[in-house]
């Protein structure tokens, strides 16, 4: 298997039920050597942190999972090497973490010692009516995005109609008997949850295409994604059975339901294709669910999940809309905070953690 030198995800995600975040599963305490929570404001410099120590690690060889942020995806919530136990992440809010095992494990770098207080001093009122006005664009935003759940949610509920289970069922078990037992330690096996698409302020952003380098990729294929996510959720179950730790990757329209399934170990990968988020890339099988679906059904259906989605994606405009217009104002506090920074002491604090490390 080839083996990438990043691997790029998001850990967290705005959906309809509003931010959704998986950060506990970038690194779990068990499996860490060394954690660093990083706390302090926006524009403190820690995204850029991140990513300074993600370049000079990839130098040295390794691995590194990069986690990018849903509200600003050039920018990084966390980074990750397996090889090393070694997990930074922004702990700020809208996900905010505390050291779980302090000073064994974990650690905290705030950013806020960086502020020069003199300079922020006369910028608090400013700050907080920009904080205001981006509290009321987020308000309207998650109207919208709350509204896109319920036409999801609708649409998908009509869509079962159309599904035949007792074939799907059949299906996921012929899939799943052919998985092999594999020896691990641990039982049972256990299931990463993530995300690799998200709705952010420039739109819809997929990172699926690139993430499976170097796998089988089983593409599923159906009429509007119908029965995709049941058939991962059980594979993702076959798998776990028999020992095989899986990684699943979740729909930001829905969060219960899964998009793509990875088997890491097997160097498998089981995506879905079509939709918003879609996977475009290379293909070795493709599984097609025709057989899953009651094609009369699906025809008297198919006029009404048309229009549903006419209706998402106006919707999904004016989220996305919103969203932009709330970075925007966001971008306005940052600038505010940036010119408060000393970051000389940044880039000193950052050369003496490489070489701590």
């Amino acid at each position: 298997m080839t083996k990438l030198k990043h691997r790029h995800m998001f850990a967290g995600a705005l959906t309809p039920t509003g931010f959704v975040d998986f950060f506990d599963n970038i690194m779990p305490a068990e499996k860490a050597r060394t954690r660093y929570f990083l706390k302090g404001a926006s524009g403190g410099g820690k995204s850029t942190f991140m990513k300074r120590i993600a370049g000079v690690l990839t130098e040295r060889g390794y691995a590194t999972e990069l986690f990018h942020c849903a509200n600003d995806a050039s920018s990084l919530d966390a980074v990750a090497v397996e090889a090393l136990g070694l997990c930074i992440m922004d702990a700020t809010a809208p996900h905010s973490r505390d050291p779980q095992i302090p000073i064994i494990t974990d650690h905290i770098i705030d950013f806020a010692l960086f502020l020069d207080k003199d300079k922020l001093a006369g910028h608090k009122d400013t700050i907080q009516n920009l904080l205001y006005d981006k509290k009321i664009l987020m308000t309207k935003a998650m109207g919208y995005f709350a509204a896109i759940g319920k036409v999801y949610t609708a649409e998908n509920t009509a869509a079962q109609a159309a599904l035949k289970p007792a074939e799907l069922e059949n299906l996921a078990t012929r899939r799943g008997d052919s998985m092999s037992p594999t020896p691990n330690t641990r039982r049972p096996a256990q299931n990463r949850r993530l995300f690799l698409s998200a709705i952010t302020p420039e739109g819809p952003i997929s990172l699926v295409d690139d993430a499976f380098v170097g796998c089988h990729v089983h593409a599923i294929h159906t009429e509007e994604q119908i029965g995709t996510s049941q058939l991962l959720s059980r594979l993702q179950q076959a798998a776990n059975r028999v020992g095989i730790d899986t990684e699943s990757f979740h729909n930001p329209l829905d969060p219960t339901q899964i998009e793509y399934l990875h088997l890491p170990s097997e160097n498998q990968a089981y995506v879905t294709t079509g939709g918003i988020f879609g996977y475009r890339g290379k293909v070795d099988e493709r599984i097609d669910l025709a057989a899953c679906i009651n094609p009369a059904m699906f025809n008297r259906i198919k006029m009404d999940m048309e229009r549903d989605n006419t209706l998402l994606n106006a919707l999904l405009e004016q989220t996305v809309n919103a969203l932009h217009a709330a970075k925007g104002i966001h971008s306005k506090i940052e600038e505010i905070y940036i010119g408060a920074m000393d970051f000389d002491r940044v880039d000193e604090m950052t050369e003496k953690f490489l070489q701590k490390i």
